[in-house]
């Protein structure tokens, strides 16, 4: 792999946008190194190391391939600066119920931003959503909507069985 590239994806810790890449290399390494298998498009203008691969099961979007912690900054890095983690996935990164691998990353966004749902990933458009506090934070080094916007949120997602004690949890905890 070319080295400036490997140098952005050390410094990404794995990650990096195609737009910082034609900062410093010509789009023949991006084709490259992809054509050699050393690098993998995640989401479009998101790319990986593809020794971050977890699941070799080719049947699966690469979203779901890779590990969750890299699923959510290559979603954080998709919405380049405009969008949060919410729904299910906020409610894992506040520590609250742990989403299984099965499951998509969740991105809320502002109406108008032009980004779309992928293969593992839902986005949601809000008019009023704002990417400031106190809409978000910043937890775990990772943008997600507050708590009780997350709650509100995932409470049609849950099962039933799971809801109260999901709120009561949240309540006693905080």
């Amino acid at each position: 792999m070319d080295a400036r590239i490997h140098s952005l994806l050390v410094r990404g810790d794995g990650l990096v946008t195609r737009r910082d890449m034609l900062r410093v290399a010509p789009a023949w390494t991006i084709q490259t190194a992809r054509r050699a298998d050393l690098l993998i498009r995640l989401l479009p203008g998101v790319y990986g190391d593809a020794a971050l691969i977890r699941s070799p099961n080719a049947d699966l979007p690469m979203l779901a391939r890779v590990e969750r912690d890299v699923a959510r900054r290559a979603a954080l890095a998709y919405a380049d600066g405009r969008g949060a983690l919410s729904r299910l996935t906020a409610l894992d990164v506040w520590g609250l119920r742990r989403q299984p691998p099965g499951e998509p990353v969740y991105l809320d966004l502002p109406r108008g931003s032009g980004l779309r749902d992928r293969p593992h990933l839902v986005v949601a458009h809000r008019s009023d959503f704002a990417l400031a506090p106190p809409q978000v934070v910043i937890r775990a080094g990772l943008l997600v909507t507050r708590l009780d916007r997350t709650l509100v949120d995932c409470w049609p997602l849950l099962p039933p069985v799971d809801r109260s004690s999901l709120l009561i949890g949240a309540v006693n905890d905080r």
